[in-house]
């Protein structure tokens, strides 16, 4: 099997979302935030925490990746499931 992005993908965009959905600017900065939720469920560190949240168009990026992946497997390769 070769490399793909697809789960990391996903990863980032599950943590973005739940960024979008619980974070309020008003409340919190995000080093607490993070400080609080983030590194315990996505055990990631603070630097890579705010480049993913600055990474542009992550859904139109796993899209690509899913296609590319799609057309890189061999037909010829059993499925174990």
């Amino acid at each position: 099997m070769a490399f793909n992005r697809v789960s990391t993908l996903e990863y980032y965009i599950d943590m973005v979302d739940f960024t979008k959905a619980h974070f309020d600017p008003e409340v919190m900065k995000y080093k607490p935030f993070w400080r609080k939720y983030i590194r315990n469920r996505y055990h990631i560190e603070y630097s890579r925490y705010m480049e993913v949240l600055g990474m542009p168009n992550l859904r139109e990026e796993l899209e690509r990746e899913k296609a590319r992946v799609e057309k890189m497997e061999d037909p010829n390769q059993l499925k174990l499931f």
